[in-house]
């Protein structure tokens, strides 16, 4: 039945221009998709037309979202809302064989986290977790049809993601090196450390300081200029234009 109210996809996929639509997409799964280390390093290019694929999906709460019945064919990025990540221990097997499921929850993920990352790579024939909604969730989804035809036009990316799948398997082996952690860490601490989410206050405070300085440079400086040519400049005046000519350069 018909509901009064605004069809999303109609809005996004008909009524809005491709560029404006493409721009606001990547506005809403940036912080997703950039928070996700399975795809760090990789080219900007792939991360671009990746946030571009993604497809929006709602689950309500204590919906199984990853089932043992069906296998992944893709990954999740979380949005909004909590989703429980569930396993069995093997206390609970025995459980799960007198009818009890057994379903221990090992993780829980909130916003800008992702999960079943590693089955874009390889077929999952059995699910290694299960997954539930905690919470009404908004999830993004990244099938493993889309991610193929992404990585066929970025080999070095289908190669990176390859190795990192392949560390992951020595990784839960036990076999990876004291080396490549400490690596993996220093890494992870540069990039937190460099980013700076373009929504915080800081950095729409930053955006502020550079309309005003432009402003200043298009207006106020080529009035006075006009008016004040014959008069002699104070050094306030100046130190005000090094400053914005500092600003900008910072920028």
């Amino acid at each position: 039945r018909e509901q009064e109210g605004l069809n999303e996809d109609i809005l996004l996929n008909k009524s809005i221009p491709d560029n404006l639509r493409s721009d606001m997409l990547i506005h809403i799964t940036q912080s997703m998709v950039l928070g996700c280390d399975f795809f760090a390093d990789c080219e900007s290019g792939f991360i671009r037309r990746l946030m571009l694929s993604l497809e929006q999906r709602f689950f309500g709460k204590q919906y199984m979202i990853m089932t043992e019945s069906t296998p992944a064919d893709g990954m999740y990025f979380v949005k909004k809302g909590i989703v429980e990540i569930l396993g069995r221990s093997a206390a609970s097997m025995s459980a799960a064989s007198d009818g009890n499921p057994g379903l221990k929850v090992t993780k829980r993920l909130e916003a800008d986290d992702s999960f079943a990352e590693r089955c874009l790579l390889s077929h999952w024939e059995i699910n290694p977790f299960l997954a539930r909604a905690a919470t009404d969730c908004e999830l993004w989804f990244l099938g493993r049809s889309a991610f193929n035809r992404l990585v066929a036009d970025f080999p070095r990316v289908r190669a990176l993601l390859s190795q990192r799948h392949a560390d992951t398997h020595l990784s839960n082996g036990r076999r990876v090196s004291a080396h490549a952690l400490l690596k993996a860490a220093a890494k992870a601490r540069r990039n937190r450390a460099v980013f700076i989410h373009p929504d915080r206050p800081f950095m729409q405070g930053w955006v502020g300081l550079i309309l005003l300085v432009i402003l200043y440079n298009a207006i106020a400086l080529p009035l006075r200029v006009a008016f004040l040519e014959n008069h002699a400049i104070s050094s306030t005046w100046i130190a005000l234009d090094y400053l914005c000519d500092t600003v900008l350069m910072a920028d």
